[in-house]
Formats: C-alpha cells, structure tokens, sequence
C-alpha cells in the first residue's frame, strides 16, 4: 500500500514527462497506471508491466480510444482499498487550425444557403418560427398550442405561431430582441437578419463539436479536424443552420450537453461536474425538449462502467442523480409549465385521442409505414429530400448507403470485440451510450412519423442533427476497427468530400431547376416596414382563408399555378387564398410548391 498516493502520482507523472517510459512503468503501481502519461495518454498496467520497455500499451476492449491508447479500470480489489484517482485527460486543445477550417466552410456554405434559398414559405415550418418570434416580441410571452385568437401582424405569410409553441424560448427571445432591434427594415431585409441568428449559433455547434471530438481523440488532430469537417458538411445541418429555425438552436446546444457528458464519463468529476454537465442538457431542454434523447447516452455509459466493475454502483446512481439535478435545474419550470397547460410533460401539436402504437401495430400497413418512415428518416439525415438532381440521387445515395453498411458492419464487429474484453473504459461506455442515443432518435422520428404526422416522412432527419457528434463518433470507432487507427483520417476526408459534392449539386439543382420553377412569390408587403404593417384581430387558423385583408397573409399567387387549379373549392384544402368571387368569399387555388419537399 502506498502511504501517499497524491504525491506518488505526481512523480509518476513527472517521470513520464521527464524520464523514459521505462523507467516510468516500473515506478508506478497498479492503480496509478490508470492516470499516469504524458499529453493525457493512459498506460494499462494491470500488475507489473516494468518489462515492456519502450513498448506502448495495447488497446484493451476500447470502441472510441485513440490509436495505441488504453485505459484499464481498477481491479476490484483495488476499488474496495481506496477510492479510485480520477482519471486523467487530456483537455487541452488541438492545433487551432482544424477549428479554422470548419468553421470557414460553415461561413461560406450556410450564408450561401442564407441568401439563396427564398423567403416566404420555401423553407417549411419557417414561416411558424418566425411567426413565433413576433409573437415574442409583440408580447413578450409565449404562444399556447390551443390559444384561439391571433394578431394579424403575425401572420406575414401562411403561418401561426402555435404551431411551434411547444418549443422552449431558448431561440425564440435572443431572436425577439434582434426583431425589436429591426422593426425599421422592410419585412424582406428583417427576415435575412434572423437568418443570421441561425448562422451564429450553427457556429456556435462547430465549435462545442470540435471540443467534444477533441476529448474523445485526444492527440490525434487529423482525426479531430475530419470528424468536425464531416459534422459542419452535412447538408441538413447546414440548412437549419441557414433558415428561421428553432432546430439549429436545439442541435447548437445538444451539442454542447453532448461535450459536457462526454467530459464527465471521461474525467468522473466531483458532484458539481455532473451538475454542471446536467444543466448543460438542462440549457438544450430550453431550446427543444427533443434533447431529452441524450439521456439514455448517459443511462448507457453509466451502466456499461457499473456492470464491468470499473465504477461503483452508488458512485454511479449519485452521478446520475446529480446530472438530473443540474438539467431540472434549467428546465425544470418549463416541464411543470407544460404540464400545466397541457397536461403533457413533452407535448407536441394535436393528434388523435387516444391514438397509439397499440392503434397501428397490428394495422395491415403497418410494415409499409414503417419502411416509408425508416427510408425517410435515413435520407432526410444528410439533406432534405429532393434537393439533388435527379441524375445524380441514385449514384450519391448509393454511396451513402454503402457507407452506412460498411460502418454498421464495423460497428458491431468491434462492439462484440470491446464486449469479450474485461474492461469497460470511459470510451467503451460513451459508444454503448451513443447507441441508445442514436435508437432513441430513431424511434422519436418513428413516433412522429406514425402517429403524429405521416407527411412528414422526409423530414425527420431533422432529429438526428442534434446528436451528430454521437453518431460520427460511432461511425469513427467502425472505420477504426475495419481500416486501422492511420486510414482513419482518409476515410473521414472521403465522407468529407461526399458531403462537399452533394452540396455543390444541391446549390446548382436550387439555382438552376427547383428555384426558378416553385419559388413562392412574395406578397404585396414584402417591401414594407416592419413597424408600418396592418393590425387587426383574425380567427383562429382554420378559419383563415375568411379573414378580412387575407391577400395581406398570402400575397398574390405564383405565377407557376395552371389556368385549371383556379376557383377550387375552399372545402377541399388550402394550398393559398386567391381572389375573392363575386359573393366576397375567397377562392382557393393551388399555390407555390415548397422546395424542400
């Protein structure tokens, strides 16, 4: 037993950095090869290791473990003499330039999409956020999903501020203030400076991603600058980034809960660590409750390290506790809050009474709607459906779709390798909690899908954008098994380079085909100052096309709409309002195709 374990590890430490490896190991006791190395690398000592001189460490069960690293946990025994060091890891950050370079490519791409893709409904779901960012600003409260009267200042286009009023504020008041802040631009200038708002914060998701890549490939900057480049490329993630969303601000700060956990599995902080890493997912709860699906991340990685001895199981559910503790401390008055009003702790927009799995599990289309919403959720992961040419889907997908077989393949292959190994480290269990993190976004994409909203098949991808640091994560740790620790980087700079392509095509098919062919036209009050539009109260949404001055809400019509489609009946759906017969009464035509369909 060592008399004084603080000032052995220093020395170990010391020799590490100072004397040879050698000299190093033979120093060392067991419990203190678990923390000793220079730059943060950990050396497996398991009993005496003084006779591998010069020899680095082999790796021992790990998934997500750098090259030629390995973390051993303690041995039992070991546990029961003294409470185990905390590990140490290397935080200090990579070369600034693998920061530079993503974030460079963010700029340039999003502020393309910025001011490229059209206003006015193009983008689906839009026109709601900002409708209800006036609302916000208008009143500086929150719209309620089932709140009867609406403002007509809200409505700029064909949207309603309830319709995202289940979304916490975290987005929604920072973007209030910028409207107040511009109520002197015309509605057309305002829209493309709330745009900007969704460019920083995509930034804002760059960086708290290469910090967490940082921690999880420690000395290994290629590896840490491929990861964050793959992440900043992916064409979905770029178009939230680039539109009045809420869900860049949701991604932005599930990323950085996503950072905060993989520090505290990593370094096994004191109680205020976990705090800290709990308020953290608390802050990503405010911006969209989806985060909640970084839980079982955490539920995972707790229990992996629990079952295989390395932590305590007391020190496990304390932990757990106080991560609990931290995320309600931010978020906790918005659930009570959507309990109130709702009566739900996680609502979303109405949907049948009663209506569950049970409903369409045993339904005869059960398989065919399962399949349109796994193939949609797959898809709209890298884009939004539909933006690639049509000579180009096949070959772009189907390289995709190869990659995503390949790294599945490997995935498994080395979870079943890490799984016959006897020790569980920090990155073994963060990957066996990235995949219940990852199913867990699959089935809320299923749930919306089947029982929310089946239209929006190709648009739940959207879900996975917040846990992309997880799922690239994982998909390293596969190549890494199949390819070796040095292709790594390779095979990162060719996903790189496939994100890059299908961007490229993607902003020429825009520009070139669905732009020009279904942009919306944009209404007579386009030109208009904010602060000089009309006010008027209007019903509720479903009585629209009635309400007074409604050529206000959805402009003239597009040019594109055939001579045919006009003078449809208002009973059979509302695509635009168009003008009004000869009884006053509005006519419904259909109106501008939305570009992401």
């Amino acid at each position: 037993m060592w008399p004084d374990r603080r000032l052995t590890r220093g020395l170990c430490q010391a020799t590490c950095v100072w004397g040879t490896r050698a000299q190093a190991r033979a120093a060392m006791p067991a419990w203190a090869a678990d923390t000793a190395g220079s730059a943060g690398r950990v050396v497996a000592a398991r009993g005496g290791v003084a006779g591998r001189s010069g020899e680095t460490a082999r790796r021992t069960g790990t998934i997500l473990l750098p090259a030629r690293t390995a973390e051993t946990p303690l041995r039992k025994a070991e546990m029961t003499e003294a409470a185990p060091p905390t590990p140490v890891v290397d935080e200090s950050a990579p070369p600034l330039w693998t920061l530079l370079a993503p974030l460079a490519a963010h700029l340039a791409l999003s502020l393309t999409y910025a001011f490229l893709l059209p206003l006015w409904g193009a983008v689906p779901d839009e026109p709601i956020h900002y409708s209800h960012v006036k609302y916000v600003a208008e009143h500086w409260s929150l719209p309620v999903i089932d709140d009867p009267f609406r403002d007509l200042k809200e409505y700029y286009f064909v949207a309603d501020p309830a319709g995202a009023a289940q979304h916490g504020p975290l987005y929604y008041w920072p973007a209030a203030v910028i409207y107040s802040l511009t109520t002197g631009l015309t509605l057309t200038a305002q829209q493309y400076v709330l745009r900007l708002w969704s460019v920083l914060l995509g930034a804002l998701m760059v960086f708290f991603a290469w910090r967490a890549f940082a921690l999880l490939f420690p000395g290994r900057a290629l590896v840490t600058f491929g990861s964050t480049l793959l992440l900043t490329l992916i064409p979905h993630r770029l178009l939230i980034s680039a539109v009045i969303y809420a869900d860049i601000g949701a991604a932005a700060t599930a990323t950085l809960a996503l950072w905060a956990l993989i520090w505290a599995v990593k370094t096994r902080p004191g109680g205020r660590g976990w705090v800290l890493a709990g308020m953290a997912l608390g802050l990503a709860m405010l911006a969209k409750t989806s985060a909640v699906l970084i839980i079982p991340a955490l539920v995972g990685a707790l229990l992996v390290l629990w079952r295989r001895g390395t932590l305590g199981l007391r020190r496990a559910v304390c932990a757990g506790l106080l991560y609990a503790a931290g995320m309600l401390l931010l978020s906790g008055w918005w659930l009570v809050r959507s309990v109130m009003l709702y009566g739900e702790l996680l609502p979303t927009e109405p949907k049948p009474p009663g209506f569950g799995w049970l409903d369409v599990l045993f339904d005869p289309s059960f398989g065919f709607v399962l399949w349109m919403a796994a193939r949609g959720y797959w898809l709209s992961i890298w884009s939004q459906v539909g933006w690639l040419p049509g000579w180009a889907g096949q070959p772009v997908y189907g390289l995709l779709l190869a990659l995503t077989g390949i790294t599945l393949a490997g995935l498994i292959a080395a979870a079943v390798r890490g799984a016959s190994r006897g020790a569980a480290t920090a990155n073994f269990a963060l990957a066996a909690g990235f995949v219940l993190t990852g199913l867990a976004t699959f089935y809320a994409a299923l749930h919306r899908t089947i029982l929310v909203s089946f239209h929006s098949n190709e648009q739940t991808g959207k879900h996975a954008q917040t846990v992309l640091v997880a799922f690239i994560a994982l998909a390293v740790a596969a190549w890494q098994h199949l390819a070796g620790a040095r292709r790594v980087p390779v095979v990162l700079a060719g996903a790189a380079a496939l994100m890059v392509i299908f961007n490229v095509l993607s902003i020429y098919n825009l520009q070139t085909d669905l732009i020009p062919r279904f942009a919306p036209t944009p209404p007579e009050m386009a030109t208009w100052k904010v602060r000089d539009l009309p006010t008027s109260g209007i019903p509720w949404v479903k009585e629209r096309p009635a309400t007074p001055n409604r050529y206000l809400i959805n402009g003239p019509q597009s040019r594109h709409v055939p001579a045919e489609e006009y003078g449809r009946d208002v009973g059979r759906g509302v695509w635009g309002v168009g003008t009004a017969d000869g009884n006053g009464g509005p006519r419904v035509v259909k109106g501008s195709r939305a570009l992401i369909v």
